[in-house]
C-alpha cells in the first residue's frame, strides 16, 4: 500500500542524510583542518590533535562510522582485489567485527521473548554480562537447566530493519552508478550489491548458521581430531543461537599452548588437514577460519566456532584448484593456464598464448624453490591477478576460498614453521584427479554418454521432418544478431549497394537483349547493352583486383 511505501520513502530519506552527515563531518573537517586559509575554525586544541591521513584511512574511518551494513561490506572489499586497489584492501582489512554494546537488558529481554518463557526455566546459570560484542549480535554464556554450559548469540534489536534500509540505498547508488556511467558497467557492481545482500541477510538469520554448524558437525563426526560445537537446535531462533560452550585455548595464544603441554606440529596438521578436506572433499568450507573461530582442545584437538560465513564450490572451481597445484608442482603453464580459463568459463580465449606466458614467467620466478617450500597462497593470488589484468571473470566463490587458504596457510605456518602447506595440499589435489577416474564414475560417464546418443538418434527423424517441413512450407526461420556499431553500419551499407548496382545491371542486360533480339536496328537498346556490359566487366575486374589485394 501506498502508506507503507512512504514510510520506507521516509525511513530512506532520513538515513540517506545520516551518510551524507558522516561523509561531510570526515571530508569537511578533514578539508578546514588542512586548508590555510579554514584552519582557524577549528581550536588550535584540536588542530594539534589532528593526525593527517590518507585517503584509504578516510575510507576506513567513513565506514566504521556508518555502520554494520558497511562494515560487513568493507570486509567482504577488503577479499576482492578485482574490485579495490591493494593499499585499500589493506586497510579495509583493519575493519574490525567488534562494536559498541548495547545495554546487557535490552539483549536480555529480546532472549526471553525468542524463547518464550522466563530465563530461569531455561537456564541453571546465565551470566548477563557479554562476553563480546560484534555488529550483528552480542555473546554470553549460561548452563542449560540439563546441565550443559553454553554460549548464546542474541542479535541486535531492530538490526535487520536498518540493514534491509542500507541494502535497498547500496542497490540505488549501484543502479545510478551503471546507468550514468555506462563504461563501469563490466564491474557488475548491481550483481555485487544483490550478491552481498543475499549473504548478508543469510547472516541476519541465524537459523542458517545453525543449519552450516550441524551440516559441518556431520562431516567430522568420525574424524577424532576435529570437533565442532553441538546446536541446541530446541531453543535456536531466527534470532538467538544456543551452541555448545567450547573449553578451551586459542591458536594464537602460543605461550598457553606450551604451558598445557601441546604439540604445535600436531594442531597446526589438524587444522589445515580439516580445512583442506572442507574443500576437496565437501567442497563446502568454513570462509573465515581466523585464530578467532578456532579452540584448540586437549589431545590437541581443533574446534571450529562461527558458520555465518561459509563457502560452497562446483565441481569445476575444485577441477580448477586441482589442476592449479599439480601444474605447480610439475612446473606445467599449460595446466595451470588451463585450469584458469576454465574457471573463467573460456573454452577458447585469443590471448590464451599471452597468459600462459605470463604464468610461465610466475613459474620461472620461484622455481628456485623446492615445491615444499613455495608460499602457495601468494601464488594463487599472483595467478588471480594476472586473470583479472585480462579482464576475465572469476566466481566470487573463488575469492573466498583463496581468504580460507590465505588463513589457514597462515595458521599453520605460525604454529608448525617445518610444516609445508604446499606438500600438505598435494596428495588431495592428486585424491581428486584420481577420483574423476575410478571405475564407478567413468562407468557412469560411458552410461550417460551412451544414454545422450540413443535419445540423439531417436529424435533425429523427427527433428530432420519438422526441418525439412518448415523449409517446405517456407517457414524455416534464421535469425542473425549483429551488433549495432558504425562498422557494420558500413559493411551493410557497402553490401546493399553492390546487390542493388548488380540487380540494375543484370536489368538492363536483359531488356536491351530483349530489346536487340526483337528489332536488331533499335539505337538505344543497342546503347543500353553495350554500356551494361561495359560496366559489368569493370566492376567484375574491381571485384578480382580487390579480392587478390585481400588476399
Amino acid at each position: 500500500m501506498f502508506i507503507f511505501r512512504l514510510r520506507t520513502y521516509w525511513h530512506q530519506f532520513w538515513r540517506a542524510l545520516g551518510i551524507i552527515g558522516v561523509l561531510l563531518h570526515h571530508g569537511l573537517y578533514e578539508l578546514l583542518v588542512s586548508n590555510r586559509y579554514t584552519h582557524f575554525v577549528v581550536s588550535r586544541k584540536k588542530r594539534d590533535k589532528h593526525i593527517v591521513r590518507s585517503t584509504e584511512e578516510r575510507i576506513r574511518l567513513i565506514i566504521e562510522d556508518l555502520g554494520p551494513t558497511y562494515i560487513k561490506f568493507g570486509q567482504i572489499l577488503a577479499d576482492r582485489p578485482d574490485l579495490i586497489s591493494e593499499s585499500l584492501r589493506k586497510e579495509l582489512k583493519k575493519l574490525q567485527s567488534t562494536a559498541r554494546p548495547i545495554d546487557d537488558n535490552i539483549c536480555v529481554n529480546l532472549l526471553q521473548k525468542e524463547l518464550g518463557a522466563p530465563l530461569e526455566e531455561v537456564f541453571l546459570e546465565f551470566d548477563k554480562r557479554h562476553i563480546a560484542s560484534a555488529s550483528i549480535g552480542q555473546t554470553y554464556v549460561g548452563k542449560l537447566i540439563t546441565g550443559e554450559r553454553v554460549v548464546i548469540k542474541v542479535q541486535r534489536p531492530n538490526i535487520e530493519a536498518k540493514i534491509k534500509l542500507d541494502l535497498l540505498l547500496l542497490r540505488f547508488m549501484a543502479n545510478q552508478v551503471t546507468k550514468n556511467y555506462p563504461e563501469l558497467a563490466f564491474m557488475g557492481f548491481e550483481e555485487i550489491i544483490s550478491e552481498f545482500g543475499d549473504t548478508l541477510l543469510r547472516e541476519l538469520n541465524y537459523l542458517n548458521e545453525a543449519s552450516n554448524q550441524i551440516r559441518f558437525g556431520e562431516m567430522f563426526k568420525m574424524d577424532p581430531n576435529v570437533h565442532i560445537p553441538r546446536v541446541y537446535t530446541e531453543f535456536t531462533t531466527r534470532k538467538i543461537l544456543i551452541m555448545e560452550h567450547i573449553d578451551g585455548i586459542p591458536p594464537d595464544d602460543i605461550d598457553k599452548l606450551l604451558e598445557r603441554g601441546y604439540d604445535l606440529n600436531e594442531i597446526a596438521k589438524n587444522g589445515a588437514q580439516a580445512i583442506l578436506q572442507m574443500i576437496f572433499v565437501h567442497g563446502y568450507f568454513h570462509a573465515d577460519p581466523h585464530p578467532g573461530n578456532i579452540f584448540v582442545m586437549r589431545n590437541n584437538v581443533v574446534a571450529f566456532i562461527d558458520f555465518g560465513m561459509v563457502g560452497t564450490l562446483k565441481p569445476a572451481h575444485m577441477d580448477f584448484l586441482a589442476g592449479f597445484i599439480l601444474g605447480f608442482a610439475k612446473h606445467d603453464p599449460k595446466m595451470i593456464t588451463r585450469a584458469l580459463l576454465r574457471l573463467s568459463g573460456k573454452k577458447f580465449y585469443e590471448y590464451s598464448e599471452e597468459l600462459e606466458f605470463e604464468v610461465e614467467d610466475l613459474i620461472k620466478r620461484n622455481s628456485y624453490l623446492p615445491y615444499e617450500r613455495m608460499d602457495f597462497a601468494e601464488l594463487l593470488m599472483e595467478c588471480i591477478n594476472i586473470v583479472l589484468k585480462y579482464k576475465l571473470h572469476l566466481p566470487s566463490s573463488i575469492y573466498l576460498l583463496l581468504k580460507s587458504l590465505a588463513t589457514i596457510q597462515r595458521f599453520a605456518e605460525k604454529l608448525g614453521p617445518d610444516i609445508s602447506f604446499a606438500e600438505t595440499i598435494l596428495p588431495y589435489a592428486k585424491e581428486l584427479i584420481l577420483s574423476k577416474y575410478t571405475p564407478k564414475k567413468m562407468a557412469g560417464a560411458m552410461y550417460n554418454a551412451i544414454g545422450d546418443y540413443l535419445s540423439f538418434f531417436r529424435n533425429l527423424p523427427n527433428e530432420l521432418n519438422e526441418i525439412l517441413g518448415k523449409a517446405k512450407d517456407g517457414k524455416l526461420v534464421h535469425e542473425i544478431n549483429l551488433h549495432d556499431t558504425e562498422a557494420t553500419g558500413r559493411v551493410l551499407r557497402a553490401i546493399t549497394r553492390r546487390i542493388s548496382m548488380s540487380l540494375l545491371m543484370a536489368a538492363l542486360l536483359i531488356t536491351s537483349t530483349l530489346l536487340i533480339t526483337n528489332d536488331p536496328t533499335h539505337v538505344y537498346a543497342r546503347a543500353i547493352f553495350i554500356g551494361s556490359s561495359v560496366l559489368a566487366m569493370v566492376l567484375i575486374i574491381r571485384y578480382l583486383i580487390t579480392s587478390n589485394t585481400r588476399r
